[in-house]
């Protein structure tokens, strides 16, 4: 027996079994396995939901499938007509499995394979976690080389997988909160712990420009906690990061301002062009003013281009100090374990400045950092020496 759909969008011939007909039954679908809910209309038209079933030149009852007739539902379920009436939802599993039947078992197969893979990727895991394990305690140049080999890769990772979901909101930096918090999840594992202080003098009701004093690669856990800490923040950083694969693709997709940094000119002049839509959408600009990574006892000299943002924009400067990563030794390639502070300072407000200011504005924020840099470092050197000493 045929059946022609009629709808506003489609229309197409449907094979019905003629099985159906010859046991006609009204069920209700909770009392029987399945049950395809047909009825007539006072036209006698046969409906399904908002479709229309015309049978041709026959008047029909109301017929509904119940589990007697298994045969003839297997052969429906390969129909296009099975497909249509289940999306309407008016085929109605009571049954896991007969409801796979009825969507040919393509989600089963689905489940199976998501369990392999997640088995696959945990597998992988534990073993690199193993390695990870042994490689620290072979010696301290390995556990130096092996934590930052964890967290280049983690970290990587952690932005590259998420690449996909980024796509749906590009430019958003929203788009970072998820790696942000597997970042700072990293830095814990490698023994990293970072004590956030001075909260509630982040800049609430504008945008403003954040100034972090620059040690190192690990610099990237500081700026996952500010931007779980501050809303609507973005960072400049140099080209070259761009072209580091999905990990350059992400920090392009959460908003990432590329500047290049032996063209001085052109990089001023895109910092410039952004600082107006930076003030009108109240972002956050994060900025390393010394320029370059260092581990000394103070701060290098700032570099001109935040504060000229600054000054531009009429934003102020939100000054965020880290404390020095004594637990991380470069040159004899030692990487402990241990604590650092992140402080952030009342800001510095620009309002009313211009150019002639410039001078006196990054005195001003060097002083204020600088100091607050000697100060949180001697502290935390001295927890940890404290640390230290109740293991002895």
């Amino acid at each position: 027996m045929n059946w022609i759909w009629h709808s506003s969008d489609v229309s197409q011939e449907l094979h019905y079994p003629t099985e159906l007909n010859q046991k006609p039954s009204q069920v209700s679908p909770r009392s029987q396995l399945y049950a395809l809910n047909l009825f007539l209309d006072d036209q006698g038209v046969l409906r399904v939901g908002s479709g229309i079933l015309s049978p041709p030149n026959t008047p029909w009852k109301s017929v509904a499938y119940t589990e007697s007739d298994k045969t003839a539902f297997l052969n429906l379920s390969r129909s296009p007509f099975v497909k249509l009436v289940t999306s309407m939802h008016h085929l109605h599993p009571i049954e896991e499995n007969h409801a796979a039947v009825a969507n040919g078992q393509s989600s089963s197969r689905m489940h199976k394979a998501g369990s392999v893979l997640c088995g696959i990727y945990l597998t992988t895991g534990i073993v690199l976690l193993f390695v990870f394990i042994m490689l620290c305690a072979l010696s301290e140049n390995m556990r130096y080389r092996a934590k930052f080999t964890f967290f280049i890769v983690a970290s990587a990772l952690a932005a590259g997988l998420w690449v996909p979901f980024m796509l749906f909101r590009i430019g958003s930096w929203r788009n970072a909160l998820v790696p942000a918090r597997c970042v700072v999840t990293v830095a814990k594992i490698i023994g990293m712990n970072f004590h956030f202080r001075g909260k509630e003098n982040i800049v609430k009701d504008s945008g403003c420009i954040v100034l972090i004093n620059h040690q190192s690669s690990l610099d990237l856990c500081v700026l996952g906690e500010l931007w779980l800490a501050m809303d609507n923040c973005t960072v400049i950083s140099k080209k070259e990061i761009l072209y580091l694969g999905p990990f350059g693709l992400a920090c392009w997709l959460w908003g990432t301002l590329f500047i290049d940094r032996k063209n001085v000119g052109e990089s001023c002049q895109i910092i410039n062009a952004t600082a107006e839509s930076i003030r009108l959408a109240k972002r956050r600009l994060l900025l390393f003013p010394e320029g370059h990574r260092h581990s000394g006892n103070s701060l290098l000299p700032f570099k001109k281009g935040a504060f000229h943002v600054a000054i531009e924009s009429q934003m102020p400067i939100q000054p965020v100090i880290v404390s020095k990563y004594y637990f991380l030794d470069d040159k004899l390639k030692r990487f402990y374990s241990g604590s650092s502070y992140i402080t952030v300072l009342p800001p510095i407000p620009t309002v009313g400045m211009t150019k002639d200011d410039l001078p006196k504005l990054m005195e001003q924020a060097y002083k204020v950092m600088n100091k607050t840099f000697v100060e949180s470092s001697t502290e935390c050197l001295e927890e940890q020496i404290q640390s230290l000493l109740k293991y002895e």
